[in-house]
C-alpha cells in the first residue's frame, strides 16, 4: 500500500463516520404516532422556532449531500489508485 492510498483511505473512513453522524442528527420527516394522538406540550412551538428547525434541517441536508458526494469520490479514487 502506498502512502497516498493510506491517506485517502483514512479520509474515506472519516467521511463515512461523518455522514453517519450527520444522518443520525437529522430529525425524521414523519412525527410518528405522537402527532396523530395530538402531540404533547413540548411539541407546541412558535412560528419562529419552526422556521429555525427548517433552516437547521436544510443546512444538515446540504452537509449530508456534500459529504456523501465527497465520500463517493474518495471511494472511486481509492479504487482507481488500487488498480
Amino acid at each position: 500500500m502506498s502512502t497516498l492510498q493510506i491517506i485517502i483511505g483514512a479520509v474515506v473512513i472519516v467521511l463515512a463516520v461523518a455522514v453517519m453522524i450527520i444522518i443520525m442528527i437529522q430529525q425524521g420527516k414523519n412525527d410518528g404516532l405522537g402527532a396523530m394522538a395530538g402531540g404533547s406540550a413540548a411539541d407546541a412551538e412558535s412560528f419562529f422556532n419552526k422556521n429555525q428547525h427548517k433552516q437547521r434541517d436544510a443546512v444538515l441536508n446540504r452537509i449530508t449531500i456534500i459529504l456523501t458526494i465527497l465520500l463517493v469520490i474518495g471511494v472511486v479514487v481509492l479504487t482507481l489508485i488500487g488498480k
